[in-house]
Formats: structure tokens, C-alpha cells, sequence
């Protein structure tokens, strides 16, 4: 069944935002003494939100204790959004990918577990106004995913059924979110996790490229 709804995760699928999150993290650690993480070890920290991403930093020291989370996520977490795009870099193709989904007339939404407040600032930097028909990061007292909280809520804003809706993203944690919201599933390569995770948790389909999603909107 042709699609109609696009629905992306952000970090490591719609936006290459791995350093960023990288020299942040590695910041706040630093600031407080703790030793830093290399770059490519958080491609494996992040997709879950910041707090379990601090606690894997943290972790991968034998230091993840309360007190040391609690110090470290407020400064981690303002630090980070004094400037949210720093390091932070388009896909190739994606920019062309996104328009091409538009041209054709797919609603094309985003759902993130990085916080609201970052998301909705950071898209439009990189995104022409009006691309995005919904766009949702975490918000305090609400689920985080895999679970499939704002994917139903956005089918049941656009009025669109599950058969007709995509869900894009590079971890494990989108794909079983997809599996939770009962939509078809595409897992991305150019992100943050390999083939193995993705086809392991469950993915549809498995992409190498931005351009090869435009298959399913034919």
C-alpha cells in the first residue's frame, strides 16, 4: 500500500548530530573531573534521551552513581542547548530526500527522545518552514520511546492508518517503535547503529541511502 505519512526520528537519521552530542557530553564529564568518552562510543550511548545517555557515559567508567548523574545532567543539558547545532551536519541527500517527499505531497513528521526544546529549535536551522507537519521531542511526564506514544498521536492528528504510515529511524529503539505503533518499519545506515542491530530488532526494510526512501511513497 502506498505510504502517505513519513514519520522520522532525528539524531542519526534526519541530521548527522553525533559529534555534537560527543563533545557535549564530553564537556559536562570534563567540567565536573570525570574522563571523557571517545566519539564513536556514542553511537551506542545515544537514542534514548539524554538521562540514559549520561548514564551510559558514565557507566562505561564504573561511575554512573545518583549523585553523579544528578550533578552532571542539568549542566549537560543547559550547556547543550546554548547551542544546539554546533558540529551538527546534514545527511548527504537527505535535504533532497525531504523535498522530494514533499513534492509528492507525504506528511512528513518527526518524533525524537531528545528534548523538545532542542528539537523544535534545531529543525528549523536545517529545514525549510513548513516541512514538518508534527514535530515531537520528549516533554516532561510524558513516554519517551519505544513507546509508541506520539506515533499514534500523529495518526490520529493527520487522520492517517497505520497501513499508510512509515516510520525512519538507525537504532533499535526506533524500530521497535515503529513495532509498538503497529507501522511498517525502515532502518537507516548512515546513522548511528549497523545492519545487525536493526535487522535483529525487527526492520522492515534496511536502507543505505536518504534517496532510496522515496520506493515507498511510488
Amino acid at each position: 500500500m502506498k505510504k502517505e505519512l513519513c514519520i522520522f526520528d532525528l539524531d542519526g537519521t534526519l541530521l548527522d548530530t553525533l559529534n555534537t552530542i560527543a563533545f557535549y557530553c564530553n564537556y559536562a564529564l570534563r567540567h565536573f573531573g570525570f574522563p571523557e568518552n571517545p566519539v564513536e562510543s556514542y553511537k551506542y550511548f545515544a537514542g534514548s534521551g539524554a538521562a540514559v545517555l549520561l548514564h551510559r557515559a558514565l557507566h562505561a567508567h564504573g561511575l554512573d552513581t545518583k549523585e553523579n548523574f544528578e550533578k552532571i545532567l542539568p549542566f549537560y543539558i543547559e550547556t547543550y542547548n546554548r547551542d544546539t547545532t554546533y558540529l551538527t551536519a546534514h545527511f548527504d541527500g537527505m535535504p533532497e530526500t525531504i523535498q522530494a517527499l514533499k513534492n509528492k505531497g507525504v506528511k512528513i513528521c518527526v518524533v525524537s527522545n531528545k528534548p523538545d526544546s532542542s528539537v523544535q529549535e534545531v529543525l528549523p536551522l536545517y529545514f525549510e518552514q513548513g516541512t514538518f507537519s508534527y514535530v515531537y521531542g520528549s516533554c516532561a511526564g510524558l513516554p519517551i520511546k519505544p513507546d509508541p506514544y506520539f506515533v499514534h498521536k500523529i495518526m490520529l492528528e493527520t487522520n492517517i492508518p497505520k497501513q499508510k504510515v512509515l516510520y525512519v529511524g538507525d537504532t533499535a529503539t526506533d524500530m521497535q517503535t515503529g513495532k509498538n505503533a503497529g507501522v511498517e518499519t525502515v532502518g537507516v545506515l548512515w546513522g548511528f547503529r549497523d545492519r545487525k542491530e536493526l535487522a535483529e530488532s525487527g526492520a522492515d526494510h534496511i536502507i543505505e541511502k536518504p534517496q532510496q526512501l522515496l520506493k515507498f511513497f511510488a
